[in-house]
């Protein structure tokens, strides 16, 4: 194929991509910005400039304009030498230049002296972006060294609280997914919503439709070479939102291999007890009192997690193709900890047997006998605390019942695995190109962090499986020193399910199968599960970019657009089962014979499809 015929065929692909979105336009290069002049301030058209990348020696180059300005975009991150030349003149070589992610390295006026072109003057640069005369966005770039150094716990959302001034914890103010250790909080920037965030992995969608917050959660450090953070009137490329961009911008080898191992420990050697693990008011031994008095012995729940893994990188080949790959683990084990329902009471072993004695076939009776607190065995749940006998009356029998509370040891573990692997290609000097791919698989079981001490003792807690997908592809191509294009494609899929960790019949697929939820009035202690669950979502998107700058004269034209596909089905019904509310334990034996028993109960579809094209585009 000619050079021209490929020029075509590329400016056609291009145009029908113009119409595209504005969600996600993110960038993850820099360029270099200046202007050549000679000894007398005279500018300098049409001489060459060279940017070479000293990781991989990858080579961009771009001849200066009529007015001797010149733009080198879409360079990688790092660290370049830029050789200037021009005939007459001797060649200048700058080192030590830095290239950031989405800003501006500007050079300035650099003077060429008359003489040899065979001649170089060479010059230490050591020149780092730090203020940009050609835009109003604030960007921080957070660096490998400090991504792996400060302490984030591997929640690299938690850097964006210490990028800018602005930039805060939304705490209770917005439910949204996070990476980071401010639950579920999320970001909040110069005062607009969590929701307001865009965040990225390489420029490309990484956003939860759903609940918000990132899509996938990315934790290994040693993998990235960048997590910038957007803020400020950023340029119309980025679009979606008006708070923040947090991008994760992904390394890439380099002519030389590298790689990583590590390993992270955490143990509760040194932890303390909390209220809710020795308070004698919830069934656990005061000072000096003996178990035998049916108390439980306050101890520190066991907790270990390793966090592991590695990278590696090189050259596959030299100056030309380049991969990087990445590897980790966390598991974590949670010793069980005692859960208590005091001072909720339910009926016990004994209480059961009593209620099926004297309430033979009661449609309430068998409801507990099969979902109540002591039918669900996970934990081997017991009574632990002080029993009370209860009156208990259907119709014209009346019968004294033995209640208590419940406490079981649910222990709980989580395991966390993501792989991400990467190539760069750069056939020549006008075309980069590069393909990632990224997995991310997860299960939390058994009694989580987070749940409460009377829900764990009813058996109402939940294992959570997750599964992510992300692909990522870049075509980057100078077609003359005045037009640059970036050719973009992504895909995410997500996938989560929230399904009861005691029922193993209960599923989002099998949604009679699943216990109604049951509540009571006063201190009796409720069963079933929450009436919001089980649940579970998929989230997948397609997204197609293209950006384009267009230098001419003194003016830099940026436009392009997107189109991205949104296909996120939810499975589950609030109250599908039923909801019930009961006044008194005795109007649920009856079968809700109170005036303020109520019940809630859904009907319809238990699957919410969603699916969303859109289609955008922009020019500034």
């Amino acid at each position: 194929m000619s050079r021209w015929t490929m020029r075509l065929a590329y400016a056609l692909l291009v145009s029908l991509l113009l119409p595209g979105l504005l969600f996600a336009q993110g960038i993850v290069t820099g360029y270099i910005t200046g202007t050549v002049v000679d000894p007398q301030g005279a500018v300098v058209p049409n001489a060459s400039v060279t940017a070479v990348q000293a990781s991989t020696n990858a080579r961009f180059v771009v001849n200066t304009l009529s007015n001797g300005d010149f733009e080198l975009r879409n360079l990688p991150p790092g660290r370049y030498t830029v050789t200037i030349s021009a005939p007459g003149f001797q060649s200048t070589t700058l080192s030590n230049v830095v290239v950031a992610v989405g800003v501006e390295t500007a050079l300035k006026n650099q003077t060429l002296s008359v003489g040899q072109s065979q001649q170089v003057v060479t010059v230490d640069a050591t020149m780092t972006p730090l203020l940009s005369t050609t835009q109003s966005q604030i960007s921080t770039e957070f660096t490998p060294q400090q991504i792996v150094a400060l302490p984030t716990n591997a929640g690299f959302d938690t850097l964006a609280l210490t990028a800018q001034p602005g930039v805060a914890s939304a705490h209770d103010a917005m439910f949204a997914n996070s990476n980071g250790s401010f639950g579920y909080s999320g970001l909040t920037v110069n005062g607009e919503r969590g929701r307001s965030v865009n965040f990225e992995i390489d420029g490309q969608n990484n956003n939860d439709n759903s609940v918000t917050g990132p899509q996938f959660f990315f934790n290994n450090g040693e993998a990235l070479q960048a997590v910038q953070v957007v803020t400020g009137v950023y340029g119309a490329q980025y679009g979606r939102s008006t708070g923040a961009v947090v991008n994760y911008v992904t390394k890439s080898g380099t002519n030389e291999f590298h790689g990583s191992a590590f390993e992270f420990y955490t143990g509760s050697f040194l932890r303390s007890l909390t209220n809710d693990q020795k308070n004698p008011l919830l069934g656990f031994c005061a000072p000096g009192q003996s178990p035998s008095t049916g108390c439980a012995v306050p101890t520190v729940p066991r907790y270990v997690e390793h966090q592991y893994g590695g990278t590696l990188g090189g050259p596959i080949l030299k100056d030309k193709l380049w991969f990087f790959g990445s590897t980790f683990w966390d598991p974590i084990h949670e010793g069980a900890a005692p859960a208590n329902s005091a001072p909720n009471l339910t009926p016990t072993p004994n209480g059961l047997q009593q209620l099926q004695a004297a309430f033979p076939n009661n449609p309430s009776v068998n409801a507990l006998t099969q979902f109540g607190p002591f039918a669900i065995k996970y934990g081997n749940p017991v009574v632990a605390g002080a029993t009370v006998m209860k009156p208990v009356t259907v119709g014209n029998t009346t019968q004294m019942v033995e209640f208590g509370p419940v406490q079981r040891f649910a222990p709980a573990t989580q395991r966390m695995q993501q792989h991400l692997g990467r190539v760069d290609w750069q056939p020549n000097t006008t075309d980069h190109l590069f393909l990632r791919y990224m997995y991310y698989d997860a299960l939390q079981a058994g009694a989580l962090s987070g749940t409460s001490s009377a829900d764990i003792a009813q058996g109402d807690f939940y294992n959570v499986p997750s599964t992510n997908h992300s692909i990522g592809a870049d075509w980057t191509r100078t077609f003359t020193s005045n037009w640059v294009n970036q050719l973009r494609y992504s895909f995410q899929q997500a996938k989560i399910v929230f399904t009861p960790g005691a029922l193993t019949t209960c599923t989002i697929n099998n949604l009679t199968a699943c216990p109604a939820s049951v509540v009571f009035s006063g201190n009796d202690e409720s069963f079933g599960l929450a009436s919001n669950m089980p649940q579970g979502r998929t989230v997948k998107v397609n997204q197609v970019q293209d950006n384009a700058t267009w230098i001419h004269g003194n003016h830099s034209f940026n436009f392009g657009g997107e189109f991205q596909k949104q296909n996120s089905p939810n499975a589950g019904l609030a109250n599908y089962n039923g909801a019930y509310s009961f006044a008194s334990f005795n109007s649920f034996m009856q079968g809700g014979s109170n005036a303020n028993d109520l019940i809630s109960l859904a009907d319809g579809s238990p699957v919410l499809p969603f699916r969303e094209p859109d289609v955008d585009g922009y020019i500034q």
